[in-house]
């Protein structure tokens, strides 16, 4: 039989001489998750000392991969990760300038657990889109999230990768969407064009023949002049002002 490999459970008792309960683990996580946030602070303080002149050094000589457990500063939502990751969210903030999360859950409202579920749980409505991204082989068992925003701080925060394809994949379908609705509408504006068109032709078609006015003579000997009634009647006003028909001058 095998020489058996030791857990991390396993290496904690070795160091302690005690045994590891959950209540146990989980003020080791609090505490891990306390040094780091007063590592950010410290980094935060010296921050302005020149660097040359900085002789700071911080050294990490904790056991391999430990893990802390943050709180989410709006919900109190408990965050078990690793404390190289548990460093990358400290510096985050809310957009009122607060930390994001902290190491004391005195600090956060008491969490309430929810029915929103992670994008990743085997349940949730984004599962088949998931899926279909090449992620089915991936899940996660959150199935409480208290709200819509814890939710997006879950997967943002939890799943960071899996979280940036979602979104590309949401952003793709959006401008995807506008392509389509930009088409259905060049496609009614050429249709009513069209129509419009066809209304004009068919109504040049059906438009009357023009009728020619009726043309009539000036009965002045050797006159000759032609033209509409009325055009004649002018015309015998102005030419043959003060005479007959038969070539008379009136009196």
């Amino acid at each position: 039989m095998g020489t058996s490999v030791p857990t991390q459970t396993d290496m904690a008792r070795e160091r302690t001489g005690q045994t590891v309960t959950e209540d146990a683990t989980r003020k080791q996580m609090e505490k891990a998750a306390a040094r780091e946030e007063e590592r950010r602070d410290l980094l935060r303080e010296v921050e302005g000392i020149d660097q040359d002149e900085s002789e700071i050094v911080f050294a990490d000589t904790s056991p391999r991969r430990p893990m802390a457990i943050l709180y989410a500063t709006l919900d109190g939502e408990p965050l078990v990760m690793t404390r190289k990751r548990a460093r990358v969210l400290f510096q985050r903030r809310l957009p009122d300038g607060r930390p994001m999360f902290v190491a004391d859950s005195t600090k956060v409202p008491a969490y309430q657990k929810g029915d929103k579920k992670c994008f990743l749980h085997k349940d949730s409505d984004e599962r088949a889109v998931m899926d279909s991204l090449g992620l089915a082989g991936k899940f996660c068992p959150a199935g409480q999230l208290a709200n819509a925003y814890a939710k997006h701080i879950h997967e943002s925060g939890k799943h960071v990768k899996t979280y940036d394809i979602y979104q590309r994949h949401i952003s793709d379908e959006k401008e995807r969407a506008t392509v389509d609705r930009q088409e259905r509408q060049f496609e009614a504006t050429m249709a009513q064009n069209a129509a419009i068109l066809e209304l004009a032709r068919s109504t040049q078609d059906a438009a009357p023949e023009a009728v020619e006015a009726p043309q009539a003579a000036c009965d002045f000997p050797d006159c000759g002049y032609t033209g509409t009634p009325q055009q004649v009647s002018g015309h015998k006003g102005a030419k043959h002002r003060g005479e007959t028909a038969d070539g008379q001058v009136q009196s």
